[in-house]
């Protein structure tokens, strides 16, 4: 029973998690039991990333676009890919997509395979036949037998990352596909 409180586990947390956002933590207390204390944490402001975009750097302006039908997980890939400085936006089923690759030509697309309404695999196919210049098309998929991995490449994608996707191979991937030289 934690009638009395709880593990004891939530001051350790927040000491190992703000100093890795540059942040401080502090505690104060009138050493009166019974009159509790005071914790301040201080964490340093950043720049959002427009203006980190705005900033400079290579990747800047470069627009992708994100497309998966799982809410949550766009979401969560949409912001990594803000963090790493280029300008997201998110569609979460096949038809949205290939609309949005037609009206908001970004330089490139991570993109789901098992997607409603058009499969990932479609959208890839279309996006060939039906835009002049298409943007770099990368499969991010649960699917990962080398056979998935031929329908994709047949289709039409760059390339071919498995969820979940090592972080360190995805901004690779995206420094050579849309940094300049």
């Amino acid at each position: 029973s934690r009638s009395q409180g709880g593990l004891g586990l939530g001051l350790t947390l927040v000491q190992q998690l703000v100093p890795l956002h540059g942040g401080e933590i502090s505690a104060f207390s009138k050493g009166v039991p019974g009159q509790g204390s005071d914790f301040v944490i201080q964490l340093p402001t950043g720049k959002a990333p427009l203006e980190m975009r705005r900033a400079g750097g290579p990747e800047a302006g470069k627009r992708v676009l994100i497309v998966d039908d799982n809410m949550d997980a766009a979401e969560t890939m949409s912001a990594l890919v803000d963090n790493l400085g280029y300008v997201t936006s998110t569609a979460f089923d096949g038809l949205s997509a290939l609309q949005a690759i037609k009206d908001e030509q970004p330089d490139l697309v991570l993109m789901d395979i098992g997607l409603p309404g058009l499969s990932g695999v479609e959208v890839a196919q279309r996006v060939r036949r039906e835009v002049a210049n298409p943007p770099a098309l990368i499969a991010v998929t649960g699917y990962g037998q080398a056979s998935d991995r031929d329908i994709s490449f047949d289709a039409g994608f760059y390339a071919h990352l498995t969820k979940p996707v090592d972080v360190r191979q995805l901004q690779s991937l995206l420094g050579r596909l849309l940094d300049e030289p």
